[in-house]
């Protein structure tokens, strides 16, 4: 663990006492003791600035546990958490200052909204993966889902509001989730109940999840980053062709889209895929808002 004594600055009670708050565990103190010991720049100091040095390497502990249980609870693809931010920084060009912005963004009281676009193999599941791990790391609950499986349970459990109720509030209960493949497929039934009148109350019923999820979502803080091959702008042409036998499409997907627009980072991932022959492609980033999108 890399530690930084600082023997010319010095810290406040109010500092001790905010940086033991959550960090005073006898097991952690003694831990961080036998690490800083031995350390003649830690000897040298003052009785307080020893003690907060001690408390800032059980600080430290503490977030590396809660980031190891928050990362098995994520949901995130094995494969996916191969990809730390400073990977994705290395390989793509994205530098970790641009990922601290959207995590800014998204760990605000308020609910934030990141809309990642690009072609298929630009990296966008990874850029998203590596906001959650990042994200994770300084202490934040967050998880992984994709969207058509998910949309496919609450849909199914619509009916059942004990366990539509707490799936929902499973994914809201996190501070930042990821919407992955956002309407890359079409959720409703494939088989012959799609041919007949009920596909506009299945469409319906995906409407209004989404909707609820939004909502719930927003009333409880969660950020969302929505993950997908198609851009912003055909996403509303592209619901409503879905929902063309619904009387109500039009209105709800109204609703729908208001949501989502409402005030979202958009982040634009450009180049060849990374999984064409095998090598890495470098992926231009460009960084903008719905302001940007109007003009």
């Amino acid at each position: 663990m890399e530690k930084i004594i600082s023997p010319d600055i010095r810290h406040s009670e109010d500092e001790l006492k905010q940086l033991f708050t959550k960090t005073l565990k006898l097991s952690s103190l003694w831990y961080a003791y036998e690490l800083l010991k031995d350390d003649s720049d830690f000897c040298d100091l003052p009785f307080s600035e020893q003690f907060y040095e001690l408390g800032k390497v059980c600080n430290q502990k503490r977030l590396e546990n809660k980031y190891k249980l928050l990362k098995k609870n994520s949901n995130i693809p094995a494969s996916e958490m191969l990809q730390p931010a400073s990977e994705l920084a290395k390989n793509n060009g994205v530098t970790i200052s641009k990922i601290e912005l959207v995590v800014n963004k998204l760990i605000q009281h308020e609910q934030g909204i990141v809309i990642v676009n690009g072609p298929a193999g630009t990296g966008k599941s990874t850029f998203g993966m590596s906001i959650l791990d990042h994200a994770m790391k300084i202490g934040y609950k967050t998880s992984y889902y994709d969207y058509t499986c998910e949309m496919m349970m609450l849909t199914s459990m619509y009916d059942r509001r004990d366990a539509y109720n707490e799936r929902l509030s499973r994914i809201y209960s996190n501070k930042i989730i990821v919407l992955d493949d956002f309407l890359l497929n079409n959720t409703n039934p494939t088989s012959q109940l799609s041919q007949s009148s009920d596909t506009a109350n299945t469409c319906s019923r995906e409407i209004t999840c989404l909707k609820e999820l939004l909502d719930s979502c927003r009333a409880n803080g969660c950020s969302i980053i929505i993950i997908s091959q198609l851009t912003v702008d055909t996403w509303y042409e592209r619901i409503i062709a879905d929902c063309k036998n619904s009387k109500f499409a039009v209105l709800a997907v109204d609703a729908v889209m208001d949501r989502l627009l409402a005030d979202p980072l958009i982040i634009n991932l450009k180049g060849q895929s990374r999984r064409r022959k095998g090598k890495l492609q470098k992926v231009d980033m460009e960084v903008s808002d719905l302001k940007d999108l109007k003009k």
